[in-house]
């Protein structure tokens, strides 16, 4: 067991957990063996139904810089977030997932970095995409600047969510009505605060990437609560202010998700079909889409695609990938 744990810990690293048993010995290893000490470690269990408490309790028996908790009943990643930020005692916060993995040297260069530069607020850093084995597949490298960073917040997210670290300022904390791309709308809120965002160009965590099946319904839910934070966010940049009082979530939860007669939902069941290899279904909803809605140059790639040999699907897949990255690089 770690002896005399330091009191009044500089960071705050937190991490919530629901069924992350399979990788979560993992994430708390690669914090507990950072070369920074100086930390409390939060994890919040959100009613996991498989061993992860156990494991959990484990660690805690080893080192006493876990602080465990468990809530009695689910209540999602948003909810037990704030939950963990409401805990935190650390001048900084970090935050990792369940199957994600921090580099050794991790909290010491992100520290360092908020202490030489106190214009800005939280920093993000560079990030490898590992399989469930660990091997590296392909890398997360955006921009660093906070004037590109907040360019690129208008279209998709340039800040890796599980690898941040922040300022403790104690009243913080993330919407919770918006239950799916939380991470977005968080750093979208800190821009227009006046708060500086920053990446540094070192790989210091590993994103894990492997078989999630992704149900249709929450990849709709994701791409409308994406829309919904980026609705909120241009209009902070034009007047200061945003509509989420009035926002209501369960009129995007009420939504039909099989409803192929939406051009919206449509689209996204030819995507996940096609990321699923199910390019058979893939051709008849696409054809679905070019009598009810006309032909548009996306739909029409998916459906020439389908017919290409799935080694061929694959390379093209990769490239579809790095161009993303370009994206976010440029």
């Amino acid at each position: 067991m770690l002896q005399n744990p330091v009191k009044n810990a500089k960071i705050s690293v937190i991490t919530t957990v629901y069924n992350g048993e399979k990788f979560l010995a993992q994430t708390i290893e690669s914090i507990l063996n950072q070369s920074y000490k100086n930390f409390e470690y939060i994890i919040i269990d959100d009613a996991s139904k498989d061993s992860s408490v156990e494991i959990i309790k484990k660690f805690k028996q080893k080192d006493p810089r876990i602080k465990f908790f468990k809530n009695p009943k689910n209540q999602g990643i948003t909810k037990s977030l704030n939950s963990a930020l409401k805990k935190a005692k650390g001048e900084y916060i970090a935050v990792i997932d369940h199957d994600d993995v921090a580099q050794k040297e991790r909290l010491q260069t992100e520290a360092d970095f908020l202490n030489q530069n106190p214009d800005i607020f939280l920093v993000g850093t560079w990030s490898k995409y590992i399989n469930q084995n660990g091997e590296v597949k392909s890398y997360f490298k955006p921009k660093l600047d906070h004037k590109t960073l907040k360019k690129k917040l208008l279209t998709l997210n340039p800040i890796f969510h599980p690898s941040i670290m922040f300022r403790n300022q104690g009243d913080l904390f993330y919407r919770e009505k918006i239950f799916f791309c939380h991470d977005l709308d968080f750093c979208q809120r800190l821009v227009t605060d006046g708060k500086k965002l920053a990446n540094i160009p070192q790989f210091l965590t590993n994103y894990r990437i492997y078989d999630k099946q992704t149900s249709m319904k929450n990849l709709i839910h994701q791409k409308l609560f994406a829309q919904k934070s980026n609705e909120f966010y241009k209009q902070r940049l034009k007047n200061k202010k945003d509509n989420y009082a009035e926002f209501d979530p369960s009129e995007i939860f009420k939504l039909n998700t099989d409803n192929l007669d939406s051009e919206f939902i449509l689209r996204n069941h030819i995507s996940l079909n096609f990321r699923q290899n199910k390019f058979q279904k893939t051709r008849k909803l696409c054809r679905k889409h070019f009598k009810q809605f006309g032909f548009s140059s996306r739909i029409l790639i998916f459906y020439l695609t389908s017919f290409l040999p799935k080694k061929l699907i694959r390379f093209l897949r990769k490239k579809a990938g790095y161009l993303i990255k370009l994206k976010l690089q440029g």
